[in-house]
């Protein structure tokens, strides 16, 4: 059986070489006959599949970084490791979604409710706030935020009906429709739900939960109380594994769109 932190000096060293291929890669052009240059016909550059599939990995690749050196130093800390490892999840399970139809018009309308989905919940919240308590001292700026993400909203409808004619209705993006496409996808061979469980439980530890994630992982029940500041190497070293087999996933489907083999 490999000794945990071996598995996790491993991880590490995967996802940092991981990381000088996709920089690599990234700097070139999509290739002609590629999916994504289908996707450029509907909707440029810098607002369409492209962009945001390539902001979401990049970040997916920091937070990897981030802990491919923590690693390699043999540091390891609960629960930053898995607020990190929360992230990498997130960002390619966002990626896989984004990138998984096959339409062109269908992955153009999920760039567009991405985009649309951090000013929306900004005008909501704003908009919230201001009903909530109409004399607050911040009521102006709470007005602001909300005409200016309400404008930037506007703009991004009106170049992407150019793109998609008259788009369906939009709505936020919620975690179920990523993970329900993450459910589908061939990174992984166990029970059905596993990828919702999983991040279920990383939800769990980033928002706040006091039970710690590796007495749940490992299926057994509380004896006592566990403290989260020491941490189990060999369920921060599954449960790496899991994430790795998300964040591959995203990476194969984005090298598939863009044309590119990378070995």
């Amino acid at each position: 059986m490999v000794d945990a932190q071996q598995r996790l000096r491993e991880l590490g060293a995967y996802w940092a070489t991981t990381r000088d291929v996709y920089g690599s890669a990234v700097s070139a052009e999509p290739a002609r006959n590629s999916d994504i240059a289908g996707d450029f016909a509907l909707v440029g550059d810098g607002l369409g599949t492209y962009a945001q599939a390539v902001a979401l990995i990049e970040n997916a690749v920091d937070a990897a970084d981030a802990l491919s050196t923590l690693w390699t130093n043999q540091l390891y800390h609960v629960p930053a490791d898995y607020m990190l490892i929360r992230g990498i999840v997130d960002y390619s399970m966002k990626a896989i979604w984004l990138l998984d139809p096959d339409d062109p018009s269908e992955r153009t309308t999920r760039a567009w409710r991405l985009l649309r989905d951090s000013p929306s919940r900004a005008k909501n919240r704003a908009e919230a706030m201001i009903r909530a308590n109409p004399t607050r001292p911040s009521r102006p700026q709470l007005i602001r935020e909300a005409q200016n993400a309400g404008e930037y909203i506007q703009e991004l409808d009106i170049a992407f009906a150019a793109a998609l004619g008259t788009p369906r209705r939009p709505v936020l993006v919620e975690a179920s429709e990523y993970i329900e496409v993450a459910e589908a996808q061939p990174f992984h061979s166990g029970r059905d739900g596993d990828v919702t469980r999983f991040w279920g439980q990383l939800s769990e530890l980033v928002h706040g939960a006091s039970v710690p994630i590796q007495a749940r992982l490992k299926d057994v029940g509380m004896e006592g109380v566990f403290r989260l500041t020491q941490p189990d190497l060999d369920a921060l070293a599954r449960v790496a594994g899991l994430a790795t087999g998300v964040f591959e996933r995203a990476l194969q489907l984005f090298y598939q769109r863009v044309g590119w083999e990378v070995d």
